[in-house]
């Protein structure tokens, strides 16, 4: 049992370390693309840690069982929030590069 703990407070922190990378490219994306999909990417990946850092904290430390019932509901907030802010920036993304696509193509189009 004790091995399931550990594993469980492994993959806490690997979640949380991951959301801050994947957070760290979006804002770099951000700072020299300026596109709205970066803000909701970003949002999202600040909202998943912030989800994972909430739901990993009764793994550990011990609390009392109405704040661990709180900050579920907290967590869950912030769980939903950022997959819709990373749902919708990842199909803002999808559409911003589809658009310059197709105005490449085009210019390369008139221009051959």
């Amino acid at each position: 049992m004790e091995s399931f703990y550990l594993i469980a407070k492994a993959t806490i922190v690997f979640s949380v370390v991951v959301q801050f990378v994947m957070l760290s490219l979006q804002a770099a994306a951000l700072h020299r693309h300026k596109l709205f999909c970066f803000w909701l990417l970003c949002f999202g990946s600040v909202f998943g840690a912030l989800y994972a850092i909430l739901s990993g904290i009764p793994q550990f430390f011990e609390i009392p069982q109405d704040a661990s019932l709180l900050l579920f509901k907290v967590a869950t907030f912030f769980g939903v929030a950022g997959a819709i802010a990373g749902i919708w920036g990842t199909a803002s993304l999808f559409r911003s590069y589809a658009t310059i696509s197709e105005a490449t193509a085009r210019s390369s189009a008139d221009g051959a």
